[in-house]
Parts: C-alpha cells; structure tokens; sequence
C-alpha cells in the first residue's frame, strides 16, 4: 500500500496502519530500506542509548551538554509527549511538519513493497533529516529493547544501557536476565559501553564481554557522590564537581553519571570541558520527569512512570521531598502493565486517589484499577470517565500544605501536563 498524504497528522494516522502489527521486532525490513536509501554509513559518532528507565533523561543531557560545547546534534526520542516533532531534534529545535513530512516522503519512496512499522518507519524518516543537517553527533534513543530493535542497524560508536527492569515482558522476557541480554546488544566490539543499572543482571555482562565491548560500570568505573549544593563525578582519571541536573529525582546523578562517562569517553573525537558538561546538566529539561509545577495555587507533580522500577523511584523521591499535608495521586495506567507491581511501591504514598478513564484501547478502565488498589490500601479512590475531571477533583480536594502526583502513562501525563503551570 502506498502512502499518499498532505499533512502530517494524515501520514502518521496512515503509518499506524501500514503494517499488519504494531509491532514486529526484527531488522531485516528496516535493514534493506536503510542500505536502499543510502542511510547505513553516518558522517559522525553515534550514541545508542537503551535501558528500561532513564533512556530519554540520558539522550537529553548528552544533547545539552554536546550543545553547550558547541557541537551539533541530532537526537531521536521515543514516545513523544505532545506532538510526533518532539521524536525528532535538530540541534536542540523539534523538526518542523514540512521537514518531518519530507523525510517521510523520501522513505516512502525507498521502501519499495517493503512494510515498516510506525516506529520503523519514523527512525528511517529521522536518520535521513539527521543527514541533512551536518551534525556533529547523533544520539538514538532505543525504542524497544535493543538486539532487534530498528536503531540497532546502526553500529554504534558508544551504546549506553540505563537499566534493567520489567517491562515489555510480551517481546522481551518476565525477567531481569531475559530482558539484559536484548538491551545489551546494541553494543559492538572494540566500542566503550556504559552501563548505568547499580545492579546489572549477568546475562547484560556476558552480552556484554561476548559481543567485546569495552564496558565501563556504575560503581566500579565511576561513580556518583551527592552532596548538598552539587556531586562529584569520579572516574579512574576524573574527579568533577558538577551542579545538580535540572531534572529533578535522585535517580537522574545516575543518568547524569552515565552521560558524563559517554563524553569522557568520546572526549579525543568530540572534545568537551568541564564548563560545558556543567552548563549542559543545568540547562537539560524532558517534560513528565518527577515535573513540578502548580494548578491553582496546588503543589503538582508530573511523572511518566510506568513500570514497577519507575514507581520505586517514585515513591522515593515523594519520601524524600515529605509535604506538610496531604498527597493524592491522579493516574491511568494501560492494562498490559505491571499495575501490581507498581502498586507494590506506591500503595502508601497517598491518602486518596483519584482515577481517570483515558481514549485509548490499552488503557485500563478506572472501574479496573480501582480494584488492584483496593486490595493494598485503604485510601479512598474516586473514579472519573476523564482524566481531566479526576484532575479538577484532585485540586479541588487539595489544600495549600497538599500536593497532587500524576503519574501512570506517558499518556496521562500527556493529557494533563498542559495545565501545569
């Protein structure tokens, strides 16, 4: 089926309905369209970024701190927030609609009777733009996995894994070890990888050693030590002290740490001072990350945490920064999700909860969750045919000494983070 479209909205609505599955890991489709349109060979270093949490934090402080040296970058994110053009960074800018549909075009016109998933599709779309644009280095954002997932066609010069934990169990397996060894191939032979999770599972490190990489872990090859105004990065060779990363969670030192190891490390091809790196971990900014803001004078917080591990941080982070009062969650969750497991974390952190339905045919009914939460906590749970109306019920419940925590989706903080403030 040939796609034949005006607008970008109408070639995305097309693109979800171009291959049989949303999804279909596998790199041969992607592979045969790349090698047709001239894409596999890049003018410049690349970084592929994986991992369970953490992904998009890290992409956005390498691109902050490359720009700040002076460099120019190209990023992909995977999901957008709002709109598809934050998938696709340009030197710190979203790609517009006609640059984004003019990509698309050029791999419509590659693909031949080939079928590409959305995200296939989109990555194609992207590289083409990123060559176009001369940049200085190009940072993918693994959208799945990472053995077969549709970034890992290119050889990447430094691969970066977050963290491991459970999530996607469909495609990638119900446990750490099963999950490590897909995230662990994007690395390749001769070629630095870092490796973020405080934990790694084994199957992550024998991926690692059998592939050849030249791995660097958290822990052992640097470190973090935070400290009241700042932290200290630590490796065999650098001692830094750096200000605290704009985005805000105690888990972000880690991502920052695994940032600042890729810069050191490509420092010879891609020079970076320490004023840069500094610079780049303040001036960083992803929506949805432990976000704050305010609703009519009420402390809000934003997360896109999904899984069971996102939670855990969570949870510490709301122990961490106490209120006063009181705190109420506004969440929707898909239903493929670990809900109990998230739960497990979560249960007492709030005094009430308020749950709301999303448009969405993966999401969980409200009705639903409300069950999973019944079984752990005795708050009560009000449930809402909208995210916006649990929302207004949320603040209107709140107090100037409460706070309102929505959390669950990458969609439901996309539904509401407009009214943040």
């Amino acid at each position: 089926m040939a796609i034949v479209a005006d607008t970008l909205e109408d070639w995305l609505a097309a693109l979800e309905q171009l291959h049989p599955t949303p999804i279909e890991l596998g790199l041969a489709r992607i592979q045969a369209v790349a090698e047709q349109m001239g894409l596999l060979q890049l003018p410049c270093p690349l970084i592929t970024v994986a991992g369970t949490n953490g992904k998009g934090s890290t992409v956005t402080y390498l691109d902050a701190i490359y720009r700040a040296a002076g460099y120019r970058t190209c990023c992909q994110f995977s999901p957008h927030m709002l709109r598809f053009n934050e998938r696709i960074r340009l030197n710190g800018q979203d790609a517009s609609d006609a640059q984004i549909l003019e990509a698309l075009a050029a791999v419509e016109s590659g693909r031949g009777e080939i079928s590409l998933t959305y995200f296939e599709y989109t990555v194609l779309a992207a590289v083409w733009l990123y060559l176009r644009n001369d940049p200085d280095v190009i940072i993918l954002e693994v959208g799945l996995g990472g053995r077969l997932d549709a970034c890992n066609i290119w050889d990447c010069d430094l691969a970066v894994v977050t963290n491991i934990a459970i999530d996607h169990q469909r495609w990638l397996g119900d446990s750490r070890e099963a999950i490590g060894g897909e995230k662990g191939a994007i690395a390749r032979a001769g070629r630095p990888a870092v490796v973020g999770d405080v934990d790694p599972p084994d199957s992550l490190i024998n991926t690692l050693n059998d592939i050849g990489a030249n791995t660097q872990l958290i822990n052992r090859d640097f470190l973090v030590v935070s400290q009241k105004d700042g932290w200290t990065y630590k490796s065999a060779t650098e001692e830094l002290q750096l200000p605290m990363p704009a985005l805000a969670g105690e888990w972000q030192l880690v991502n920052a740490a695994c940032a600042v190891t890729a810069v050191q490390t490509l420092n010879e091809r891609l020079p970076v001072d320490t004023a840069a790196i500094a610079q780049g971990l303040q001036r960083a900014h992803i929506a949805g990350r432990f976000q704050r803001g305010s609703i009519d004078g009420v402390a809000v917080v934003m997360d896109v945490g999904h899984n069971p591990d996102a939670a855990r941080r969570l949870a510490s982070q709301l122990r961490q920064e106490q209120t006063k009062g009181k705190t109420f969650a506004v969440s929707a969750v898909m239903a493929d999700k670990d809900l109990d497991g998230m739960l497990e974390h979560l249960a007492d952190c709030f005094d009430g909860w308020y749950l709301g339905g999303l448009s969405i045919d993966r999401a969980m009914l409200p009705v639903d969750y409300q069950a999973h939460i019944q079984k752990v906590s005795s708050a009560s749970v009000s449930c809402s045919d909208s995210l916006q109306r649990a929302l207004d019920l949320a603040i209107a419940a709140a107090g100037c000494d409460d706070r309102v925590v929505v959390f669950g989706s990458f969609y439901t903080v996309a539904e509401l983070i407009t009214r943040i403030a």
